[in-house]
């Protein structure tokens, strides 16, 4: 979802807004998500924030196709924007780690972080291509599937009961002798 800062300038322009609005609103949000409220919640990795905060991606989405011209709807969903995406990404994030097998949670992360980086890379280029062809609609409606799918994967994990202690990484030792000293 950093995907819809990449055209915020002709969005806001076709609407005609200041884009500053969104910048300064979903940057702040951001911020106050990731160093406020997510040492706030004791399981800000688990199913339950991943389902609550997902489900306000969905909300954000809709409130930027029916912004219109309004300069507060669009800082308000700027900001629902900015702190359901704070709060999601850790939680998408702690969720895979949680959810792996104890052999393989080193290298889950990485993983998931760089699936990350290709979708940050790649839908620029998708979404760049259905604005041309079919407007800001579309592309906030597609971003809605994305947001739906997600919200009711964390929804699903939430009423599973899954396990949503934090996961305990064993040391490193692939290659490191365990013999002991003579």
């Amino acid at each position: 979802f950093p995907t819809v800062n990449s055209f915020q300038t002709t969005f806001a322009a076709s609407r005609g807004l200041s884009f500053g609005i969104f910048y300064a609103c979903y940057t702040l949000a951001v911020i106050f998500a990731r160093f406020v409220l997510a040492p706030l919640l004791r399981d800000s990795g688990s199913p339950r924030i991943l389902a609550i905060a997902s489900s306000g991606i969905v909300v954000s989405i809709l409130l930027f196709i029916w912004v219109g011209r309004s300069g507060y709807l669009y800082g308000v969903a700027s900001v629902a924007l900015g702190v359901t995406y704070g709060l999601t990404l850790p939680a998408l994030q702690g969720g895979a780690v949680n959810a792996s097998a104890d052999n393989n949670r080193l290298r889950i992360l990485p993983i998931a972080g760089l699936l990350f980086e290709v979708a940050i890379l790649a839908f620029p280029l998708a979404s760049g291509e259905i604005i041309t062809r079919a407007g800001y609609t579309v592309v906030f409606i597609v971003l809605l599937v994305f947001a739906v799918a997600i919200a009711g994967l964390g929804a699903r994990l939430f009423m599973s009961g899954a396990d949503t202690r934090p996961a305990r990484i064993a040391p490193a030792t692939a290659g490191v002798s365990q013999s002991k000293p003579d």
